[in-house]
């Protein structure tokens, strides 16, 4: 579970500094939409290239994160037709390291949203074992019910 947080954090914080990446423009190679094997998800696989100072790259990153984009067929297909082969795109690529490039920069107010949502979960797996109070002696009431009867000798 902590893993997943850090590499959540680790994201939106590449998806926060990729908005003020360079650019430069691409064109688009590959836009299909593919159907994950163990559901019903879609996920919209968008390959393009671009040249950073004679060096060319390829990348299949549309953006960091992802709230939903992958859920529904129409929603992945509508990704996909944004980005149709042969269209000139703008990318978004690190200065540092050109070869990491986005076609979203920035993170949507959505995941925020989603990673709140997810810390407050696993905030709560953490601590509320710590703030549930546990019962230290149970006792029997003095009065009982037994075989169909209250009775009130103890």
């Amino acid at each position: 579970m902590v893993a997943v947080v850090i590499n959540a954090i680790r994201q939106m914080s590449r998806a926060g500094a990729s908005r003020n990446w360079f650019t430069t423009n691409g064109k688009v190679v590959y836009s299909s939409t593919h159907q994950e094997p163990d559901g019903p998800y879609f996920i919209p696989v968008v390959k393009y290239r671009y040249r950073v100072e004679e060096q060319e790259y390829e990348s299949s990153r549309i953006r960091f994160t992802w709230s939903g984009e992958s859920t529904h067929p129409w929603t992945a297909s509508e990704v996909v037709n944004k980005y149709s082969v042969s269209k000139t795109i703008r990318v978004y690529y690190n200065p540092k390291n050109p070869s990491v490039s986005v076609l979203v920069p920035g993170v949507a107010p959505k995941d925020y949203v989603s990673a709140v949502v997810g810390f407050l979960i696993w905030a709560w797996i953490v601590f509320s074992p710590l703030i549930v109070e546990k019962p230290t002696n149970l006792q029997l009431p003095k009065n009982s019910f037994e075989n169909g009867a209250w009775s009130d000798d103890p």
